[in-house]
């Protein structure tokens, strides 16, 4: 095989002699993580106010000192907005009624209803309150029902078997808090108002992280 004169300058190697350069590894950079970027807080948020006490869970407190003939209207009441044949209307006045009664005599529904047998007692009617309210605590600006809290709150009536209502505190004829009102059966409106609380949030939280319009669609699905 003929000899090849090496350029100019260069040495000739034989090929195995060669090694390839190891790549050096790339220095890390000192700088920081970049954080997340800080999403704005939510307009509104909700908040669970008063659940449904249900009388099968605690012993019966004393009503001594309590009229009987109050007693007997505050059942009456109850008996009145749990029975199935009574219209939502007046299921809604009837449970309207026994709680202002129960707040003006200082009287829970589990101590009204503790001198029941306990197979009654898990049959009777409650409700639970959500409010949905706004985060900078600003009463001077209006509160709005979101078409998607009211989707919401309807999707847990059929989840836990209850029914709900909407209505607000107004003042100075603008609603300042909406209240969101499951009635039915006292575990179930439990049940119904503590998911709303978390999923109302959720999707409060959630739609900060989009921008513009889509921000709104998110919330309408």
């Amino acid at each position: 095989m003929p000899f090849k004169r090496p350029a100019d300058g260069l040495e000739s190697s034989d090929d195995s002699d060669y090694q390839p350069k190891k790549k050096q590894p790339k220095s890390k950079g000192s700088g920081r993580r970049r954080r997340a970027p800080k999403l704005p807080t939510p307009v509104y948020s909700a908040k669970v106010t008063s659940l449904a006490e249900n009388a099968s869970a605690r012993n019966a407190a004393s009503t001594a000192g309590i009229d009987e003939h109050i007693i007997a209207r505050i059942k009456k009441c109850l008996d009145h907005a749990n029975h199935p044949n009574t219209p939502e209307a007046e299921a809604k006045a009837a449970l309207h009624i026994a709680s202002k009664l129960m707040g003006q005599y200082n009287v829970t529904q589990a101590e009204i209803l503790g001198h029941l047998p306990e197979y009654e007692r898990g049959t009777y009617a409650g409700q639970s309150t959500v409010f949905i309210e706004r985060t900078d605590g600003d009463r001077t600006k209006v509160v709005r029902f979101n078409a998607y809290q009211e989707d919401v709150a309807h999707a847990m009536t059929v989840f836990f078997d209850c029914k709900v209502y909407f209505t607000g505190i107004l003042r100075h004829n603008k609603l300042v808090k909406g209240e969101v009102t499951f009635y039915g059966l006292a575990d179930n409106t439990v049940g119904a108002a503590m998911a709303s609380e978390t999923a109302i949030n959720l999707v409060e939280k959630w739609c900060m992280k989009n921008k513009g319009g889509d921000r709104k669609s998110y919330v309408l699905g």
